[in-house]
């Protein structure tokens, strides 16, 4: 599957960013919404967001 040298993933699930970032599901669907991280449709209803450019989001977040 779409893992990274270190055994990472490296796409992500809605789900799985919700309990890493510690938010409810629809908090990570409205971030997705307003365009805060890409997210790569994979098919219907079938959405995942890249790793790098969730850390990303996540850096920026820390910023304020």
């Amino acid at each position: 599957k779409f893992t990274s040298a270190k055994g990472v993933r490296m796409l992500m699930t809605f789900i799985e960013i919700a309990n890493e970032t510690k938010v409810s599901l629809p908090q990570v669907r409205r971030w997705a919404r307003a365009s805060l991280f890409p997210v790569l449709h994979l098919g219907h209803k079938v959405k995942r967001v890249r790793r790098e450019e969730y850390e990303n989001f996540l850096k920026k977040r820390s910023k304020g």
